[in-house]
C-alpha cells in the first residue's frame, strides 16, 4: 500500500498502524523536499501503538539519483530517518547523495516545559513538538502543577484559571505520538502544591492556601502525606492521569520540600500506587535515599554527580543538571556535558566560562553547596542510564519568549543526546534555518520588533543593538539582589523582582541568550563592517527612546556599543571608554569581550 502526499507516490511497506503514523513525518519532509521518490520499508514487526522508552530508533538511508530508500526496524526509526533527511535538504529543495546508518546514543532525549507557572497554549506545544521531531528528541515532560497553577482537571474538578481539557491533552498525546515523541506528565508532590491545595484544601497539612500564589520560590504548602484520605486522593489522581497519558512513566516531583519531611514510606507509597495503574515513577533527585524503591527513576537536577549516585543505588537515571535552558548559558556549555561521561572537566569549565564571569561568584557558591550531595551514596552503574532532559522553567518564559529561549541552544543538547561523545556542536545558522522551515520557529527578537510602532529603519538599528546584547546569566534576573543574599548566606533574603503577574515585554525578554553578532565578530576578518553598523545604531536608538520611553533603558548600552565602533576604527582607545560589562537593564554587552580579545591580539602582533 502507498501513501499519496503532495502529488508524490511514496512507497511505504509497513503495518497499517505504522503507515498512518508515518504519514505525518513524510508530510513534514515533503515541506522541503517536494520531488523525488521515497521508499520506506519497516523490517521489524513493531506495531506498538505508542512510542516508549527503548523503542528501536535505528535506521539506514540511501539517497541516490534523487531517490531515497529508507530501512528501519520500527516506525519510530523511520521517523528519525525522515527527520534526518529533512535536515540535509538544501536551499533548492534537493537531497545530496548520501548513505546514512544511525541510531541514538541515549534512549531518553527529553525536554521539560513548565506551563504551570505561565500557561502555554496547545498550539505552542504542537509547534515545539515539531521542533523536537526536527532535532530527534523523543520525550516531552510537562510540568503540569506547581504553586502558581495546575493545568488539568483532577478528581472531576477543573481549575478556574487557564488549563488543558482532557480532550486537549489526548489530542496532544496523539499529535506527539505521530512524531514518535512520548509525553510524560508531572504532578509535583508533596511540595510545590499551593495551586493543588487551593483546588483541594482538604489535602493540606495545616492551613490550606485560598488560591494559587503569584510569588515564585519555595512555599510552605504541602500535602499531608500521612493521612489515609490524602493517599486515597492521590490514587484517584493517578487513575485520572493514566486514562489520559499512555506512557509507562509518570513524574511525581518530590523536590524542594523545605520545612517538611515527608514520612519515610511516602515515596514507596507513590511507587506502589503508580504501579497499580501501570506506571513507573520518576522523581527529582531530592527523593534519592536508601529507602527509595529501586524501580523509581531519578532525575538529577542539582548536580551531575547525583546521576551516578542514583545509578549506584540501582535506580535508572536521567541527567538534567547541566541542561537548564532558563539559565541562559551558551550552547557550548550545555553541549560539553554527556550523560555517560565523566563531566568533572565540563563542570570546571562552566564555572570558569568567560560568558559567565558576571555570575562566577554565584556559580562557585552553588558548586560548593551541591558538589558533595552525592557523597553519601555509592557511585556506580547498577541502574540504567536513560539519557538526558533539557529543562526550561517558566518563571520568565511566556509564549512570546518560548521559541528563542528554547531553540537558541536546545539543538546543541539534542545533538549531544543523539550522538553522545561523537557529537559536534551544531552550527547555529544551520539549526535556525532548519527549525524555521520545518516548524515556523523564529529565534531572536524579529517577531517582537515587527510589532513595534516604529519604522523599518529604526527597527533595523534596534535589532543591531539587540544582536550585540545578552540577558544576564544564571539566576541573576530571577532572584535579583536575592542572589547576593544567598551567596552571603543572608537569611533575610530580599524579595524577588518578578512574579507570575509580571509582564514580559522589555528588551531583555526578547534578546537572544547567545549573541550571534559576538560569534560573527570572532570569525569574520573585516572588523570595520561591524564598526560601521554599531556606530550607526546609536542616533536611531536615541531618537527611538525619545519617542518610546520603554527603550530609554538601552541608551547606556547603545552608547557603549558606538564607542566600541570608534575603538575598532582607531578613533578612540580603550582608555577612553568604560570597559566594565556591568549589567544594564538586565543585559550585558556581549561583543565587548571579543573586541577586547581582538585588540589584544592586534597589540601583540604589532609588538612582534
Amino acid at each position: 500500500m502507498s501513501i499519496l502526499t503532495t502529488g508524490i507516490m511514496d512507497q511505504v511497506s509497513a503495518p497499517e498502524r505504522s503507515k498512518a503514523r508515518l504519514k505525518h513525518s513524510i508530510d513534514l519532509l515533503r515541506r522541503v523536499w517536494k520531488s523525488g521518490a521515497l521508499s520506506v520499508r519497516i523490517a521489524g514487526g513493531d506495531t506498538s501503538p505508542w512510542p516508549s522508552l527503548g523503542m528501536d530508533e535505528s535506521f539506514e538511508v540511501c539517497v541516490q539519483s534523487g531517490e531515497v530508500e529508507l530501512n528501519a526496524n520500527s516506525q519510530w526509526g523511520a521517523m528519525r530517518a525522515l527527520s534526518r533527511l529533512a535536515e540535509i535538504v538544501d536551499d533548492q529543495g534537493a537531497l545530496p547523495e548520501a548513505s546514512i546508518k544511525d541510531a541514538p546514543c541515549y534512549a531518553c532525549r527529553g525536554l521539560m516545559l513548565d506551563p504551570a507557572r505561565r500557561f502555554l497554549s496547545t498550539d505552542a506545544l504542537k509547534r515545539t513538538l515539531v521542533g523536537m521531531w526536527a532535532c530527534r528528541l523523543n520525550v516531552l515532560h510537562l510540568h503540569l502543577s506547581d504553586d502558581q497553577g495546575i493545568r488539568l482537571a483532577l478528581m472531576g474538578q477543573a481549575p478556574t484559571d487557564a488549563h488543558y481539557s482532557d480532550a486537549d491533552l489526548r489530542e496532544l498525546v496523539e499529535f506527539a505520538a505521530n512524531l514518535g515523541i512520548r509525553i510524560v506528565p508531572e504532578i509535583d508532590l508533596p511540595g510545590h502544591a499551593t495551586a493543588l491545595l487551593a483546588l483541594f484544601p482538604w489535602l493540606a497539612k495545616g492551613q490550606a492556601p485560598s488560591s494559587p500564589t503569584k510569588r515564585f520560590g519555595v512555599h510552605q504548602a504541602f500535602l499531608d502525606c500521612e493521612r489515609a484520605e490524602v493517599r486515597s486522593a492521590i490514587r484517584t489522581m493517578l487513575v485520572d492521569l493514566a486514562q489520559i497519558f499512555p506512557d509507562p512513566y509518570i513524574h511525581l516531583g518530590g523536590d524542594e520540600c523545605e520545612g517538611y519531611e515527608p514520612p519515610r514510606d511516602f515515596a514507596e507509597f507513590l511507587v506502589e500506587a503508580a504501579a497499580a495503574v501501570g506506571k513507573r515513577v520518576i522523581f527529582w533527585d531530592e527523593a534519592l535515599s536508601q529507602h527509595l524503591p529501586r524501580s523509581a527513576c531519578v532525575q538529577a537536577w542539582r548536580h551531575h554527580t547525583l546521576l551516578d549516585a542514583a545509578r549506584g543505588q540501582g535506580h535508572a537515571g536521567i541527567l538534567s543538571a547541566p541542561y537548564y535552558l532558563d539559565l541562559m548559558f551558551p550552547s557550548g556549555v550545555h553541549h560539553a556535558f554527556d550523560p555517560g561521561a565523566d563531566n568533572q572537566a565540563a563542570q570546571a569549565a562552566l564555572v570558569d566560562h568567560p560568558s559567565l564571569a558576571g555570575v562566577r561568584a554565584g556559580l562557585q557558591w552553588y558548586e560548593s553547596r551541591t558538589s558533595g550531595l552525592a557523597d553519601d551514596f555509592k557511585v556506580g552503574e547498577d541502574g540504567a542510564l536513560l539519557g538526558g532532559e533539557a529543562c526550561l522553567w517558566g518563571e520568565l518564559v511566556g509564549e512570546a519568549q518560548l521559541d528563542t529561549r528554547l531553540w537558541s541552544r536546545l539543538p546543541a543538547i539534542a545533538d549531544r543526546l543523539w550522538s553522545g561523545q561523537a557529537s559536534e556542536l551544531p552550527e547555529r545558522k544551520t539549526t535556525d534555518t532548519h527549525l524555521r522551515r520545518m516548524a515556523g520557529i523564529t529565534v531572536g527578537p524579529d517577531a517582537w520588533l515587527e510589532s513595534l510602532p516604529a519604522d523599518a529603519h529604526d527597527r533595523q538599528h534596534l535589532k543591531c543593538l539587540l544582536s550585540c546584547l545578552e540577558p544576564v546569566k544564571w539566576y541573576a534576573r530571577l532572584l535579583g539582589s536575592a542572589m547576593f543574599d544567598r551567596i552571603d548566606e543572608n537569611t533575610a533574603e530580599a524579595p524577588r523582582p518578578y512574579d507570575a503577574n509580571s509582564p514580559l515585554d522589555r528588551p531583555v525578554d526578547f534578546v537572544d541568550p547567545e549573541s550571534q553578532e559576538a560569534a560573527r565578530f570572532q570569525v569574520e576578518p573585516n572588523k570595520h563592517t561591524f564598526a560601521k553598523r554599531w556606530r550607526a545604531q546609536y542616533p536611531h536608538v536615541k531618537s527611538l527612546a525619545a519617542r518610546m520611553p520603554q527603550f530609554a533603558e538601552l541608551l547606556p548600552l547603545s552608547k557603549r556599543l558606538a564607542q566600541l565602533a570608534e575603538v575598532i576604527d582607531g578613533a578612540m582607545s580603550f582608555d577612553d571608554i568604560e570597559q566594565t560589562n556591568e549589567p544594564v537593564a538586565e543585559l550585558t554587552l556581549a561583543v565587548l569581550e571579543p573586541v577586547i580579545a581582538w585588540k589584544l591580539r592586534q597589540s601583540q602582533s604589532d609588538a612582534c
